[in-house]
């Protein structure tokens, strides 16, 4: 399990890392035109604001299955090793609860930005919002997977400690 959750984990980031690359191309054109012709493109920080926020969202479960994240360890460095083990599976827990919990409640912003009588778009494209929450809401349940996977192996490693 942890070897599939390893691999979507990256492939997610990699796309997220692909889509970051789209966005700089945007905003390196938009910039030029605008240089060149005084004319950037139009709508370019839509773009830009959506991609990020995918591509944000696209590195959290590769963060977690890699234990990337920030760790303030200043407390713990000279803690001995099962209070090490123990402050890192309850990280991993409140990461599982706090993924879990943005999933809900993302879902339940797709839902209102998703309502066909009044549909909320971009001010200069057009672009429906809530195009923007169905990859961010795989990559909460991808962060939610792999931070089980973490919290699994942390319980195992506390529990196998002397």
């Amino acid at each position: 399990m942890r070897h599939l959750v390893t691999t979507a984990a990256r492939l997610w980031a990699l796309l997220g890392g692909f889509l970051l690359l789209g966005i700089l191309g945007v905003t390196a054109v938009s910039v030029a035109m605008d240089l060149l012709y005084s004319t950037p493109i139009p709508g370019d920080f839509e773009l830009v604001q959506l991609g990020c926020a995918v591509a944000v969202f696209a590195f959290l479960p590769w963060s977690q299955v890699s234990r990337g994240h920030v760790a303030v360890d200043i407390f713990t460095r000279r803690a001995g090793p099962r209070l090490r083990k123990a402050t890192s599976a309850a990280g991993s827990a409140l990461m599982l609860l706090f993924a879990l919990l943005l999933l809900w409640r993302m879902s339940l912003g797709l839902l209102s930005y998703y309502d066909p009588m009044y549909p909320e778009t971009t001010p200069i494209l057009g672009i429906p919002v809530w195009l923007a929450f169905p990859p961010m809401l795989a990559s909460c349940a991808l962060w939610a997977v792999a931070s089980a996977v973490t919290l699994v192996e942390d319980l195992r490693s506390e529990a196998a400690a002397p």
